[in-house]
């Protein structure tokens, strides 16, 4: 298993900045759970439009990644495997829907699964995990975990403490790379990143000002965040060439 250990450490590196080595990466999973959502309706203008060696990786499922491998060709992959949509009465349901076979044919740097908890299926997602993470091993290809619980971001100590459990769980089962929503302040977030051994990334979250989503994410990084996992906070954004800007400055130049 060692040459696989050394697989799995030369695709991280190509997705972590070797200076700062921290990460921005562009999310543009949302249309299979949300359709063509504002900002990413036709995907391929999107990405001519942005200064794409800001990133250090796309995140996406199949369809993108196979059908812009001509403009991504310098920007690493990350094939997302989990798939659902808001049209399921049950909501919170994930199935995988892509293979680290296919990853390997796309000549992806990373696998990522959207792991949610509380939610009727969570055994079968567990499972998913499980087996998605020894196979990682096999293939030297890092995994990333999407951490999510049912609770909400406003139900305040109950949503940190659900994340902070999500998130060891995803750290236990194998992750290497850990995707978790900001909870509140630099000192919560602080304690989620002391409870892994492994990178753990902020989620973008939901759309909203541009200066709060950017003091999130600063906020985050002052707290041991190893980067972001950014979506409709960018690609939504009135000025998102700007906003690419001013999060690169915040990630990679940060005195932190």
């Amino acid at each position: 298993m060692e040459s696989y250990s050394i697989g799995k450490e030369r695709r991280i590196s190509r997705i972590f900045n070797q200076d700062s080595q921290k990460t921005i990466v562009a999310a543009l999973d949302h249309g299979v759970t949300l359709g063509p959502v504002q900002g990413i309706e036709n995907v391929g203008d999107f990405l001519s439009k942005v200064n794409l060696n800001k990133l250090n990786a796309i995140l996406a499922h199949r369809g993108i990644l196979l059908r812009n491998s001509k403009s991504l060709e310098n920007v690493p992959y990350i094939l997302h495997l989990s798939a659902g949509t808001t049209l399921n009465p049950s909501q919170g349901h994930k199935i995988l829907a892509c293979s680290l076979e296919q990853a390997v044919f796309l000549g992806c740097e990373a696998v990522s699964f959207h792991l949610n908890l509380g939610y009727s299926n969570e055994s079968q997602t567990l499972k998913d995990l499980a087996k998605t993470s020894q196979r990682c091993e096999s293939y030297g290809l890092p995994l990333l975990v999407m951490t999510y619980t049912s609770a909400k971001p406003d139900e305040n100590s109950k949503f940190h403490a659900e994340i902070k459990h999500a998130a060891r769980v995803a750290y236990e089962l194998g992750a290497d790379i850990i995707k978790v929503p900001f909870t509140g302040s630099s000192e919560k977030f602080r304690e989620i990143v002391e409870g892994v051994q492994v990178p753990v990334i902020v989620a973008g979250g939901s759309k909203i000002s541009e200066k709060e989503s950017l003091r999130h994410i600063s906020e985050a990084i002052n707290a041991g965040a190893r980067g972001v996992c950014i979506g409709r906070n960018f690609f939504q954004s009135e000025r998102p060439i700007g906003y690419l800007e001013s999060l690169y400055e915040i990630v990679h130049r940060s005195k932190k």
